[in-house]
């Protein structure tokens, strides 16, 4: 399954960074993933984020080839049918029981609670205390074949963090990883230093002084390719009222300032250059 087409692969991205010299595979401590929807197709394999491990089960990978692992748990679901009340079950495996559920059937995370919609009410609930799928139970491998809920899947993924001294991220004063220079750079030239917002194209010296990119779910822990915008300073800054408020600092007033300018003048010469094609166009038809 880690080579279906259907999943996104960093290739690009990884061979920039392994160039680099950053290492790519490396395991890490237990960080709370955000969770995400996952489908099933008529196949039965997966489409999204989530991935099978070596172990065969589910995973999700950021762009440093970090895999994490998650349980699946449907993202609606009837709590009371028939007089019974009851919650769903959460699946580590492959099984046959979520075989051909169907396009965004599921949700993925590796955390209690986890929020699901309620098919008779239409509201959203939370929920905890999930058990493990009978099916993935059985499945279940080594360390993981004794777990029963997901409080146990949890509590050995923590354990296995907490044993690795020398696993925990590593992060800046402002709360980026420590080679989120070089994972931004990757992103930023697979997009030709266009911001994909407002179009303007930043592929000059100057240009991209005024390329970032941006974290689509504001975690900038969360680094898979597709968490990721490259954007313009100027969109990056209008993003939501928090990113309005950390552009209210003197440096980065002037850097959009600086940008306006940058703006101006790039305008300007492209008009400078249509207006020359016009002239030769004229001069040629006389």
């Amino acid at each position: 399954m880690e080579g279906n087409n259907s999943i996104y692969l960093f290739s690009k991205l990884r061979l920039y960074l392994e160039n680099k010299g950053i290492q790519i595979g490396k395991s890490e401590a237990y960080r709370k993933v955000t969770p995400g929807d996952v489908s099933i197709d008529s196949n039965g394999n997966l489409v999204g984020d989530v991935i099978l491990d070596k172990n065969g089960m589910f995973a999700v990978e950021d762009i440093l080839g970090i895999k994490r692992n998650v349980f699946l748990i449907k993202k609606s679901f009837y709590f009371e049918w028939k007089g019974k009340i009851s919650i769903p079950k959460a699946h580590l495996c492959m099984c046959k029981a979520i075989a051909n559920n169907g396009e965004d059937a599921f949700r993925y995370a590796n955390e209690q609670p986890v929020s699901v919609i309620d098919r008779a009410t239409k509201k959203t609930r939370f929920v905890d205390n999930l058990e493990l799928c009978g099916y993935c139970a059985g499945m279940l491998k080594d360390e993981y074949r004794h777990i029963n809920t997901i409080e146990d899947f949890v509590r050995i993924l923590k354990e296995a963090g907490d044993n690795t001294k020398n696993d925990s991220i590593e992060v800046d004063f402002a709360g980026y990883v420590k080679d989120w220079k070089m994972i931004s750079e990757a992103y930023r030239e697979t997009k030709h230093y266009i911001c994909e917002k407002c179009g303007i194209d930043l592929n000059d010296f100057e240009g991209k002084l005024y390329c970032q990119v941006h974290h689509l779910n504001r975690n900038k822990l969360d680094n898979r390719e597709n968490n990721f915008q490259c954007l313009c300073v100027q969109c990056h800054s209008e993003v939501d009222d928090l990113h309005k408020k950390n552009f209210e600092t003197k440096a980065q007033r002037k850097l959009l300032e600086d940008f306006r300018k940058y703006k101006e003048k790039k305008n300007k010469n492209n008009k400078e250059n249509i207006d020359d094609e016009d002239f030769d166009e004229v001069f040629v038809l006389k």
